[in-house]
């Protein structure tokens, strides 16, 4: 995920303002964002006792594939903006 968020980036980095970019931007900003807030659920998880953590993983079973699917459809939205911004230089 990390390199595909480099590339974006990087994509991102080499576009002129215009709508589409800004869409791009604010797919990647919402993919960060569950990224960032799924490491942070990890962190707080972490730290708490064995014990807590055992019953966590039992009640949160869900929190990856929920995770994964979620991610999925952010990347997807990602890869159809960058796409359009691609689309949008080969016009000019």
């Amino acid at each position: 995920m990390s390199n595909r968020l480099r590339v974006y980036l990087a994509t991102y980095a080499g576009l002129s303002p215009s709508l589409a970019a800004d869409n791009f931007r604010k797919a990647l900003v919402s993919l960060n964002a569950h990224i960032l807030g799924f490491l942070a659920h990890a962190i707080r998880v972490q730290r708490k006792g064995s014990a807590a953590r055992v019953v966590q993983a039992l009640w949160d079973s869900e929190d990856l594939t929920q995770f994964e699917e979620r991610c999925d459809i952010l990347c997807v939205r990602a890869s159809e903006e960058a796409r359009i911004c691609d689309s949008e230089r080969g016009e000019q």
